[in-house]
């Protein structure tokens, strides 16, 4: 299991909250705003009213009160996503910045986690150094989450470096003596650094301040990857300065990250041939089945879709149409919640590729393209004939292709129900 945190949850916990189908309450709403304390009340109010109109019951409705009133929100805007059960927050987070899609209040056998895990995908977890030639500030912060935290401040020797020396020094005896003083301060920088490194293992580290400092911090970092160092040309400690360019290096490095991640996922489903890969709803819910999916990568208007899969409650975990050919208990549930769940039961990476929209820029009507996955191994010669053979995707005897089960827009290569099935029929 992952046991990495995100927002709050830790991955297995939420392989936990969805391993069976239960009695559970999904909450996704905007944090705090800051309103007067009547606005606040007549907010909880109506949220109160849709979560009885959900059929939430008092006690998971009384739990998420409490936890949406106990603080500790991001400064707005923000979110929260709670899963709550028999009057207990099972799972919760918070994440800075505003909603990624709808508000959802809902009651159902399985909590909602495509609001959490399209969050998770805009993630990152980064170490921010500001250097000095006597010093340095160390930061820690979950990109999408939460504040900026400060890890830890090193403090050097200044004095010998700012106040002229006494007794005669030449010149270039005090500039080798301040070279050597900046050298010092900068190998414990980077000692502290490099323990950061280590223990919170960041994805990407921003290194900002005095240009001869960074330059020698750099050189001691210990990082394998060269490209997760992102220097920034800012003295963020100098008197004066503010963050405006790292705000802006880590914004843009961050959805850099993640543009790059999607792009690799969608190279790697395509290679040999597209051997490697699952592409549409029935080739990735076969790999979800098989435990062949490593990444799943999902678009998000997929969530607003009413099409359904079915949730098995155990191994395979997922299914097209019904549970009968598995022996196990099956739920139907939204397609996109479905497909993130069994993504998540077998150790899959779920990842959305989010459309990169200006401020107030209306997202594009266009449908929601097809589920991809990265296989874990490529497929066989053999897999890849039967495949061609059967032809992909087809519709079995009789089935009307243009049913209305297949023209979701997001399904392409939707297989076939069986011969005489009513596909309406769950």
């Amino acid at each position: 299991m992952d046991d990495r945190q995100h927002g709050g949850v830790r991955m297995d916990d939420l392989e936990f909250v969805l391993q069976r189908p239960n009695t559970w309450t999904t909450v996704y709403v905007d944090g705090p705003a800051g309103e007067p304390p009547d606005t606040v009340e007549q907010r909880m109010d109506a949220l109160e009213r849709r979560l009885e109109d959900a059929g939430a019951p008092e006690a998971d409705r009384r739990a998420v009160a409490s936890a949406l009133g106990a603080g500790g929100a991001p400064a707005f805007p923000s979110s929260r996503w709670l899963a709550v059960r028999d009057g207990r927050v099972e799972a919760g987070a918070s994440f800075a910045g505003p909603r990624l899609g709808p508000e959802r209040v809902v009651h159902g056998a399985f909590p909602e986690v495509a609001p959490l895990l399209r969050h998770m995908s805009t993630e990152s977890r980064i170490l921010i150094i500001e250097t000095e030639r006597a010093g340095a500030r160390l930061s820690t912060e979950q990109v999408g989450r939460a504040d900026r935290r400060t890890a830890g401040v090193v403090d050097g020797e200044e004095g010998q470096i700012t106040k002229v020396q006494a007794g005669g020094w030449s010149h270039a005896n005090y500039q080798r003596h301040a070279e050597e003083v900046w050298r010092r301060n900068q190998s414990e920088v980077a000692e502290a650094a490099n323990q950061l490194i280590e223990e919170q293992r960041p994805d990407r580290i921003f290194v900002t301040g005095d240009v001869r400092a960074r330059t020698m911090l750099i050189d001691d970092l210990r990082v394998t990857d060269p490209e997760r160092i992102v220097e920034v040309d800012a003295d963020t400690l100098a008197a004066g300065s503010d963050d405006t360019a790292l705000d802006r290096a880590i914004e843009e490095s961050v959805a850099d990250a993640g543009r790059r991640l999607i792009d690799d996922a969608r190279d790697r489903s395509a290679a040999g041939d597209g051997r490697e890969g699952a592409n549409g709803v029935a080739e990735v819910v076969e790999a979800l089945q098989q435990g062949r999916a490593e990444v799943v990568v999902l678009d998000p208007r997929m969530t607003e879709s009413s099409t359904e899969l079915i949730a098995l409650s155990s191994e395979p975990w997922i299914a097209l149409s019904s549970a009968a050919d598995y022996d196990v208990e099956g739920t139907p549930v939204a397609a996109a919640e479905a497909l993130a769940r069994a993504a998540i039961m077998t150790g899959a990476q779920v990842l959305f590729d989010e459309e990169d929209l200006a401020d107030a820029e209306a997202r594009p009507t266009t449908a929601a393209a097809p589920p991809i996955a990265v296989l874990r191994w490529p497929r066989t010669e053999q897999e890849e004939a039967a495949r061609d053979q059967q032809g992909h995707p087809s519709q079995a005897e009789g089935e009307d292709p243009e049913s209305e089960r297949v023209r979701d827009p997001f399904i392409d290569g939707h297989p076939s129900q069986a011969e005489g099935e009513d596909p309406g029929d769950r």
